[in-house]
């Protein structure tokens, strides 16, 4: 008797808390529908900013080489054994100094036979010259001595060039950036033996995707370059060079070339691979929003009376941090925390 009397007593504190869940249940549920509900917390917390004033650029990040702008080859027009080799890596050099000394024993030799050859015709033509101003020499015997005067020069004059040739000269003031033969060796006509170049006229050419060509042709007057090293903060101010007017089909991409400013062409040197920023379209003092804002579809939220907005902007610029708001936002307020649990046309509650 006394289990059963216990199991009655058990069953109806269960029943009765069971009931009085029920009966907070439905309180909470009847006060939540008729209370505040900014004050009762079921509308979203959202954090609303204005847009910011602040210059905005799209910009275009390549990797290149940096080239000099007038590498000149030094090129040998005779071939023959180098008995002299006066310059190395890195040398300055000016206009008219002296590269290479090649062996010129086989060019005087030349020059002695085609001098001799050259007078002879010289003595030559003197006599019937003579001849034929006294009528003893026809005009056609005249012609023949001449052609063969001026033929013997020539060939005098070339001899004299070639004995000239053997030794080579720098066509340009420079540094000598590579050398390609050394005393002792053979110089072969039309082969470089060293290359000078202007380390103050530096140059990086880069190859820009197609998709680019008319943004940067429309915008090349204002168009910003900054030149830095990889890993490295320090960069360097460029101006725009020319412009391919073609694309390249196999690539798809054109040239552009960048010219170094005096402080990169102190510091850089042919060959280093670079970073080049251009700045192709910028904007001063432009409302801007961070774009950590939007949503994965690229829209955003407003906050107008009291509520959510939804919005589905093309901003007319941006970039990887920022993009602008168009003038007719400027003073809109934007949701930058919480947009990402609100629907269009929702009320929400503002964070403090």
């Amino acid at each position: 008797m006394r289990a059963q009397v216990s199991k009655k007593k058990v069953l109806k504190y269960v029943l009765l808390f069971v009931f009085a869940i029920l009966i907070v249940g439905v309180f909470l549920f009847f006060k939540n529908r008729s209370g505040d509900k900014d004050s009762h917390g079921l509308d979203p917390l959202v954090k609303i900013e204005k847009p910011k004033i602040q210059d905005i650029s799209r910009t275009l990040v390549l990797s290149a080489y940096v080239e000099a702008k007038d590498m000149i080859p030094v090129i040998p027009l005779v071939s023959g054994t180098i008995l002299e080799f006066p310059v190395e890596v890195g040398q300055q050099v000016e206009e008219g100094d002296v590269i290479a000394r090649i062996d010129s024993e086989p060019y005087d030799e030349q020059v002695v036979q085609a001098k001799a050859g050259y007078l002879a015709y010289e003595n030559s033509f003197g006599r019937i010259a003579n001849l034929y101003r006294t009528g003893n020499a026809t005009a056609q015997n005249y012609d023949q001595a001449k052609a063969a005067r001026d033929s013997a020069k020539a060939q005098y004059d070339l001899a004299l060039m070639q004995q000239g040739y053997a030794t080579v000269r720098a066509k340009a003031g420079g540094t000598v950036i590579t050398v390609m033969s050394a005393q002792g060796s053979t110089a072969a006509q039309g082969q470089p033996i060293a290359v000078i170049a202007d380390l103050n006229s530096l140059v990086v050419n880069l190859k820009v995707p197609e998709k680019y060509y008319s943004l940067i042709e429309n915008n090349k007057d204002t168009i910003l370059l900054t030149v830095s090293q990889n890993g490295s903060s320090q960069s360097y101010s460029a101006s725009l060079g020319p412009i391919d007017p073609y694309v390249n089909p196999e690539t798809k991409t054109f040239n552009m070339e960048c010219r170094l400013a005096t402080d990169g062409s102190v510091h850089l040197r042919p060959g280093m691979f670079v970073k080049v920023t251009v700045v192709y379209d910028e904007h001063k003092n432009a409302p801007v929003m961070p774009q950590s804002i939007r949503k994965t579809d690229g829209s955003v939220y407003l906050y107008q009376d009291g509520k959510a907005v939804f919005w589905e902007m093309k901003p007319e610029i941006e970039n990887d941090d920022f993009f602008m708001v168009d003038e007719s936002h400027a003073q809109c307020d934007f949701i930058v925390d919480g947009q990402n649990s609100v629907f269009d046309g929702q009320t929400v509650r503002l964070l403090p």
